[in-house]
């Protein structure tokens, strides 16, 4: 019986020296949690002034890209729209030339018959008239065919004309202000220059003038 009650005081007081050694592990434990330092929120880096003038430059470039697009998005359609109308017209100049080559070519096979050397006087009051009357036929084709040919021509240039008014109107209107500012500054720069040198000849010659 003194044996069983010795173990059971050892029992019970190693169970209170382990639950000591618990409890204390556990506070230091909680102390160590407490004692670490707390760590600092990160915040993004603040945008620097690189980056926004890159940003700047990229949205200035952009814009730049687009207008371009626009702009010459409209003129591939309008040379597209007026492409197959010039063709039309090209091919029909195309055929005139041609009926007008051939025709030139048949006058002149027709005029080079006339074979003057092989009258005689007998022959020639007969011959001579009817000569007179073809070649005056030749030559009001002639007059005709080079009328024709000139219409041509006239319409073409007409169209080539209209071709780089419209192709130059564009190019007015694309241009910016500081540009068009240069362009003038430049135009005029000669005047201005002539205008300020005359105005100061004439104030310094005023000048002695009211001396004397």
């Amino acid at each position: 019986m003194q044996k069983n009650g010795f173990v059971g005081a050892e029992l019970i007081k190693m169970r209170s020296r382990l639950s000591e050694a618990t409890s204390h592990g556990e506070k230091e434990a909680v102390q160590d949690k407490s004692a670490q330092p707390k760590q600092p929120h990160v915040q993004p880096p603040p945008e620097t002034i690189m980056d926004k003038e890159w940003k700047k430059a990229t949205e200035k470039r952009w814009d730049e890209f687009r207008i371009l697009k626009r702009d010459f998005t409209g003129r591939l359609t309008e040379s597209l729209s007026a492409l197959p109308e010039e063709i039309r017209l090209a091919k029909d100049h195309a055929e005139q030339l041609q009926r007008a080559l051939e025709k030139f070519a048949h006058l002149l096979d027709e005029i080079e018959s006339l074979d003057d050397s092989k009258w005689n006087k007998d022959s020639l009051s007969s011959e001579l008239p009817s000569a007179i009357r073809r070649v005056e036929h030749i030559r009001l084709e002639y007059l005709r065919i080079t009328s024709k040919l000139k219409a041509i021509q006239r319409e073409s240039s007409a169209a080539e004309g209209s071709d780089s008014g419209r192709s130059f109107i564009p190019e007015i209107c694309s241009v910016s202000w500081t540009q068009g500012f240069k362009i003038g500054l430049i135009f005029f720069m000669p005047i201005i220059i002539v205008l300020a040198l005359s105005t100061l000849v004439l104030a310094i010659a005023m000048f002695f003038a009211l001396r004397t």
